[in-house]
């Protein structure tokens, strides 16, 4: 069973069965507010923001039929470097509330843009070529 979710128009994302379906996915998508279905593509659309996002993702997650497993490589790799945030801002003499803050902040920047993040550095470190200091 596959639930296909993409983008629809500038207002509105969809959310599709692909073959078989049942009723736990189906009210999955029925407890999001402002959901609607189109009859004609056999669609249910979505108003296309991060509220509703969220509240489908939690709701398909709770049906108990999907799994989410974070690389644990990556996940250390980014605590380590808010670890360093804090540090810096801790020894710059931050209040606690900026600090909080401020790591509020780029823990939700790396979240929402951390694919993007992860390909330009592949692309970076591909595009690099190394010199020897020998003629």
């Amino acid at each position: 069973m596959d639930v296909l979710i993409k983008p629809f128009d500038k207002d509105y994302f969809s959310v599709s069965f692909l073959g078989n379906f049942n009723e736990v996915l189906l009210h999955a998508v029925h407890n999001v507010s402002r959901r609607r279905w189109n009859k004609k593509e056999k669609l249910w659309l979505l108003p296309d923001n991060k509220l509703t996002k969220d509240k489908l993702i939690v709701n398909l997650y709770e049906t108990g039929l999907f799994t989410y497993r974070k690389d644990e490589k990556e996940a250390s790799y980014l605590k380590a470097e808010i670890r360093k945030l804090i540090e810096t801002m801790t020894v710059r003499h931050y209040s606690d509330h900026t600090k909080a803050c401020y790591k509020k902040w780029v823990e939700e920047f790396l979240l929402i843009h951390q694919k993007n993040i992860n390909t330009v550095g592949k692309e970076r470190a591909s595009s690099c070529s190394i010199q020897s200091g020998r003629s």
